[in-house]
């Protein structure tokens, strides 16, 4: 009869130990009492930190002109372009006053006392697989030829992974501005890829052309990482 006791004692602490390796049928070696049924973290920190970086072309209000959609032209402004809303901060005295890109077609903002930027709306402008351009648009050539190469100027965002069951991730989502350039044609915009195969495929050319386009890449070691590489590329699909 003892013998019979023990066994059964024997029995329970076994069965409650393997119990607590395993949460709704999955192995739990390793996981915290976060952890629900199924394996899923059940606890995440919903606290609204607030997000970091910069959402603005520059931190400094600069002097500009602006062309609106209508053709009139208003100048000395005093802006500052908001990425993450799209739109123009404009200072009048101590009053600050907001409007869309989306009115504008291009402004001039002042870098030097006789030099300026000029953005354009990219609302003309599409890429290749016929989406919309977000952002705002440099012409950085200005050929009457068929290509030329465009600087896009849009805000990327990051968004905050914190885990606190696991403490890990970043808490916060996190701004950047990016600035990427692109061969250009007929207002459409063509990434230059890192890939030559791909980036030749994107371009709409002939077999002959992409072909031609696959050889001089080779021939000339032209790193297509590089913002340089656009000039080259830009160059030989004109010829």
């Amino acid at each position: 009869m003892r013998l019979f006791t023990y066994i059964i004692i024997l029995f329970c602490i076994t069965s409650v130990s393997l119990a607590q390796k395993t949460v709704g049928g999955v192995a739990a070696s390793g996981l915290d009492m976060n952890t629900a049924i199924g394996g899923f973290i059940s606890e995440i920190d919903r606290t609204n930190y607030e997000p970091i970086g910069n959402v603005y072309i520059s931190d400094e209000w600069s002097e500009a002109s602006v062309m609106l959609r209508n053709d009139k032209l208003i100048n000395g402004l005093d802006i500052r372009v908001n990425l993450l809303k799209n739109a123009i901060d404009i200072k009048d005295k101590k009053i600050v006053r907001t409007f869309t890109v989306q009115k504008i077609r291009y402004m001039d903002i002042k870098v030097l006392s006789d030099s300026s930027t000029r953005y354009y709306n990219p609302f003309n402008f599409r890429f290749n697989d016929n989406t919309p351009v977000v952002g705002l648009i440099r012409k950085i050539t200005d050929k009457t030829d068929s290509w030329n190469v465009v600087e896009r100027t849009y805000l990327k965002i990051y968004e905050a992974t914190y885990v606190k069951a696991l403490d890990a991730g970043t808490k916060q989502d996190r701004y950047e501005v990016q600035k990427d350039r692109y061969l250009v044609k007929d207002n459409i915009l063509y990434p230059i890829l890192p890939n030559k195969k791909k980036l030749a495929n994107s371009l709409n050319l002939t077999n002959n052309k992409r072909d031609e386009l696959l050889g001089f890449i080779k021939e000339n070691k032209i790193n297509l990482k590089e913002y340089a590489s656009s000039y080259k590329l830009m160059s030989f699909l004109n010829k």
